[in-house]
């Protein structure tokens, strides 16, 4: 009976200990993707984020007049960062999109 009950507890802790590393993937990689992202915006500190999803999301900031894009999708992580409509054909970014972002 109190080996049953040590088994269940292990696994249950086993379990969080899986779940919060997977967590904390999540964020490193939302992290890693935000600053790939903010160091190729013209204004980077007008930048808004959301739908952020691991190396995916939308951005909106200022372009190089001074006036806000809009949001467009992007793409980012330390190796790449491809902006919807920027640095990227539509198709392609499309194509990626899928891919990736799922």
């Amino acid at each position: 009976m109190q080996q049953e009950r040590d088994a269940k507890r292990a696994e249950k802790e086993a379990q969080e200990i899986y779940e919060r590393e997977q967590h904390d993937k999540e964020i490193s990689m939302q992290i890693d993707a935000k600053r790939a992202l903010i160091s190729v915006l013209k204004d980077p500190d007008s930048a808004t984020i959301r739908n952020q999803n691991g190396f995916c999301g939308e951005v909106n900031s200022k372009n190089s007049f001074g006036g806000y894009t809009g949001f467009r999708r992007f793409i980012a992580s330390s190796a790449i960062v491809a902006i919807e409509g920027e640095n990227m054909d539509s198709s392609e970014f499309q194509k990626v999109w899928d891919q990736i972002c799922k």
